[in-house]
């Protein structure tokens, strides 16, 4: 299973691994039990999340530090554990108490608001996506961020209904999109342009990006960042930069950091983990380790 590769790949004798997506803890208890000399930075930029996560690892509290903020806020989360980290983790994937709490309007499944926020603190929401921004802005991230062929098509239409009246819930806006995607198996016609809004609102991509060019400066000699995505666009931008630092190392100031790659082509979920859980049939880990 991907939990217990990871585990594998955080197999130090002691420092600070930092989880920046601690989301229910499920990565953090793995590790903090088979590791009993590790210290874990535990980030999320769900107020909700570091609460439970607080909640599971209370058995833990000499060895976790909470932080509520963006994995991207690299300075933060050193300046918490004291010393660079032996190794990183990103779990991409949306949690499913996100995903099951319709007043979170991640999903469509039952009635939400248009919110998606992982921060509720931020002012940015689906709804003001979905009734303010123009016809080709919303085309735009239709296309880019959930690869909707019907991009210009879903979003003329969500021109038109707005127009009369806002959009105010999840099955509002998935009853239209359904209107002019058709359905491609049991997959729902809006699941990618829910996907879309969804990356929008949290600036998923930049706050990557964001990360992938900083946390070189931020891992010690020999550590570990390991990072599993669910979205293509999420895998290229790991792999690409993965395969840079390991052709040309990083620079930061007088210092050059040299790096390999742990595994050629990512890991994915086994036949028994989809089954036990169906959303890690996307999933993919990659791993870098830093040797000089």
């Amino acid at each position: 299973m991907l939990a217990d590769r990871v585990v594998e790949l955080f197999d130090f004798e002691a420092g600070t691994v930092l989880d920046g997506t601690v989301g229910q803890a499920g990565h953090a208890v793995n590790i903090l039990n088979a590791r009993p000399r590790l210290k874990l930075v535990c980030v999320d930029r769900d107020p909700n999340a570091i609460e439970a996560a607080k909640r599971r690892l209370a058995g833990f509290s000499d060895r976790v530090a909470f932080l509520h903020s963006s994995f991207s806020n690299l300075q933060a989360a050193y300046e918490l554990a004291g010393e660079r980290f032996v190794g990183m983790l990103l779990d991409l994937g949306v949690s499913l108490d996100q995903l099951r709490d319709a007043a979170r309007g991640f999903s469509f499944s039952e009635p939400g608001p248009l919110d998606m926020r992982f921060d509720p603190s931020q002012s940015l929401t689906a709804h003001e996506i979905v009734n303010r921004w123009s016809a080709d802005e919303l085309e735009q991230i239709f296309r880019e961020y959930g690869e909707e062929r019907r991009a210009r098509s879903v979003a003329a239409a969500i021109v038109r209904a707005r127009s009369k009246k806002p959009i105010e819930t999840t099955m509002e806006l998935a009853g239209l999109v359904a209107g002019v995607v058709r359905r491609a198996g049991r997959i729902h016609p809006a699941t990618r342009v829910f996907m879309a809004i969804r990356i929008a609102v949290n600036r998923e991509l930049d706050e990557l990006k964001s990360f992938l060019e900083a946390f070189p400066r931020y891992l010690a000699t020999g550590g570990t960042t390991a990072i599993i995505s669910f979205h293509s666009l999420e895998d290229r931008l790991v792999k690409r930069c993965f395969a840079r630092y390991a052709r040309s190392g990083f620079e930061h100031g007088d210092e050059r950091m040299e790096f390999e790659l742990i595994y050629k082509k990512p890991l994915t979920a086994g036949d028994r983990e989809v089954r036990m859980n169906p959303r890690a049939r996307s999933a993919k880990l990659r791993a870098i380790r830093r040797v000089r």
